[in-house]
């Protein structure tokens, strides 16, 4: 019998003193039966077809999966009770992140060539504009044009016509493709995103990333999520999707998803996906739930106030720009309301000056570092108990050694000094991800226990989407709301984390 031990690996990883080396499986190149093409974008993955290199892989698998199970049995943590619940979870969840595979999700094929041939349409204008920006004969908007246009070290040989700018090579391992050989300098969102961020950066150059990136973030969506061999490799003679749902797939505890990763696509690409014929998608968001939880985490009144108001960005805008009190959200300008989003996303972890900048330059190419600046001073004036929160949180750690998320005990071993990001990050995003599996797993359970025709066929982080007959829709969205009614005691006080329900046709319909 062949065990699945990835959800008992994700127990395991959420323990304290365990010895981590039994969670790597670490395969000889020549047994994988598939090749991965790195670039700067992502890393391709191709199937073979070959049963024979299957064979090999699943019966090579079969070892390591016993000598796996056999190291976490021995562990002495294993049999306690935090442990075993938390291994019962994980097992319960694993099957739920296989039946939402198996169950797919609709891709309407007429939608589907339409937004491949608009997209198209789209990159090739913004292309055009890049080039004519470019202005040199037989350049093309793809990364080794670009590179060699850039970088001193890519201009030799076949692209020396293209060179300009002969940068020197970064010294930041950051920069490269692959960090450990730093031969080929990446030219990726992050990459280019500390070109800008550095003062040196010429300003055509600057001028030329953000035309470039127009282009190509086109490009990657059209490629990625619309007309990709993964995209056709995933879709079934049924007409439906089948992505690969991983239940243990972060650190955090949260899914996560590939080939293709359906948490990542874009809100106007989502209109492609649909129900089955004569049914309907029932979504159920847990409303601005991240900030919940760091309020009931951090005890931030300031954060707690803008919750009960209805809105934090919207109180949050009123103080950091000096508005009335009694504006609305139709009331304040789009842009600063983005501007506060966006430096509450950038700012909520205890990032660095430097990283707060450049993740407010990947929502707002348009951002100045002096803005970055005067809106992280905003955020740390008014909420100031986040902030204090950070630093007892970094000296709690590193007493015990870990972190722990505050429902079901997780915990994240560091084995050096972690970053205050990391420290920061996971009791929030962790104790987040409990409590939405656990929703999960009670919704499953009830859609299971009424015999329901619907099924859960995506999580996107804090919601959860089925698909089902409309005759069920009434009543999977009470179940959804009754599951969701469940409370929760973080740090002494019972919570009730509110949901938003929704049916629609369309998964880009929902909002």
């Amino acid at each position: 019998m062949i065990v699945d031990i990835r959800e008992a690996r994700r127990a395991l990883s959420a323990t304290s003193p365990l010895k981590l080396s039994y969670q790597a499986s670490i395969y000889p190149t020549d047994y994988f039966p598939w090749k991965e093409a790195e670039g700067d974008d992502e890393k391709s993955t191709v199937f073979t077809k070959s049963s024979k290199a299957l064979g090999i892989y699943n019966a090579h698998d079969c070892v390591v999966t016993a000598r796996v199970w056999q190291g976490i049995q021995a562990e002495p943590e294993w049999n306690t009770p935090r442990v075993q619940q938390l291994y019962e979870h994980q097992s319960g969840l694993a099957q739920v992140a296989a039946e939402m595979h198996s169950t797919g999700i609709r891709i309407d094929r007429g939608m589907r060539k339409w937004m491949a041939w608009a997209l198209l349409e789209e990159y090739q204008e913004k292309e055009r504009k890049f080039l004519k920006a470019v202005g040199i004969k037989g350049f093309e908007c793809q990364p080794n044009h670009f590179r060699a246009l850039i970088f001193q070290r890519h201009a030799r040989k076949k692209y020396e016509h293209l060179a300009r700018f002969n940068l020197e090579d970064p010294l930041d391992p950051s920069m490269y493709v692959d960090p450990r050989e730093m031969e080929t300098i990446s030219v990726d969102e992050d990459a280019l995103t500390l070109l800008l961020i550095d003062p040196s950066t010429p300003d055509e150059l600057k001028a030329l990333i953000q035309l470039y990136w127009d282009a190509q973030e086109v490009w990657k969506a059209r490629s990625t999520f619309v007309v990709s061999k993964k995209i056709s490799h995933a879709i079934g003679p049924d007409g439906r999707l089948r992505a690969g749902w991983n239940s243990c797939g972060t650190d955090t505890g949260r899914f996560s998803c590939k080939d293709p990763n359906v948490m990542n696509i874009e809100k106007q690409l989502r209109s492609m996906y649909c129900a089955s014929k004569g049914g309907v998608l029932v979504g159920a968001d847990r409303m601005q739930f991240e900030l919940r939880i760091m309020y009931a985490v951090t005890g931030d009144e300031a954060l707690g106030a803008g919750i009960r108001a209805g809105n934090v960005y919207v109180e949050e805008a009123k103080d950091y720009f000096d508005l009335p009190k009694h504006l609305k959200k139709a009331d304040i300008k789009p842009d600063a309301y983005k501007s506060t989003k966006n430096i509450r996303l950038a700012k909520q972890y205890g990032a660095g000056k430097k990283k707060v900048f450049q993740m407010m330059l990947k929502q707002d190419r348009a951002c100045t570092y002096q803005k970055s600046l005067l809106l992280g001073e905003a955020f740390e004036r008014r909420n100031a108990r986040t902030v204090a929160w950070w630093a007892e949180e970094t000296e709690r750690v590193l007493k015990c050694g870990y972190s722990e998320t505050r429902v079901l005990q997780r915990r994240r071993v560091y084995p050096a000094e972690p970053e205050r990001t990391d420290t920061a990050n996971y009791p929030i995003q962790g104790s987040a991800a409990d409590i939405k599996n656990l929703w999960m797993l009670d919704v499953h359970a009830a859609l299971q226990k009424h015999s329901m025709k619907s099924k859960l066929i995506i999580d996107l982080h804090d919601a959860l989407y089925t698909d089902g007959p409309k005759s069920e829709a009434a009543t999977v969205q009470r179940i959804m709301e009754d599951t969701a009614a469940t409370e929760y005691e973080i740090q002494g006080t019972k919570y009730v984390f509110p949901v938003e329900c929704q049916r629609h046709f369309r998964w880009g319909d929902f909002t």
